[in-house]
């Protein structure tokens, strides 16, 4: 008996395309990897720290495009994936897909923060808020984020007030910073 399966698969072209297949055309074309670390994600890809195959180390200056290590993200996907409705351990390639999709995201909205940033020469906060302008629910959470960032910022200078020496390094910092606006 042979049983339909979704399969989702990228392509190129049209980015993830979803198919079907019965379980041995899955099965024949899966890759035969070792499980990587952690929910049993099943990858062939270096991890943090290993070196690809092949790969001896060395800086490589030639253009090539940076090699992505694969599972950064998937024990946090995997909890959101269960948090949103998904089994309490998903399936190792629904996360994969879903970590290919989150980069691919955060990839195009990065270079699109950098392509704004360009004109200027650095990027900074307010290039990433030009970028999700549009998208209002990302918006005001990045908004909330960064007021909230601000807030800690100033309870932790209001903590080290008590600090003699905090103090001291403060006001030296202050000092420093207009004796280069100065110079200016």
């Amino acid at each position: 008996m042979s049983f339909a399966i979704v399969v989702p698969e990228r392509d190129a072209r049209q980015g993830v395309v979803v198919s079907t297949a019965d379980a041995a055309a899955v099965a024949a074309r899966a890759p035969s990897a070792t499980p990587a670390r952690g929910l049993g994600v099943a990858s062939t890809a270096p991890r943090d720290g290993e070196l690809a195959p092949g790969d001896d180390g060395a800086a490589e200056d030639d253009g090539e495009a940076f090699v992505r290590r694969r599972g950064a993200f998937a024990k946090d996907l995997a909890y959101m994936m269960y948090g949103f409705g998904d089994a309490k351990e998903p399936d190792p390639a629904s996360i994969e897909l879903m970590e290919d999709l989150l980069v691919d995201y955060l990839t195009n909205v990065a270079h699109r923060a950098m392509e704004v940033a360009e004109r200027r020469g650095r990027m900074q906060t307010e290039d990433l808020l030009y970028v999700i302008r549009n998208d209002r629910k990302k918006f005001a959470r990045v908004d909330e984020l960064l007021e909230m960032n601000a807030k800690l910022k100033d309870a932790r200078k209001n903590f080290d007030l008590h600090d003699p020496a905090a103090v001291l390094a403060q006001q030296r910092e202050e000092e420093e910073r207009k004796r280069r606006e100065a110079g200016e």
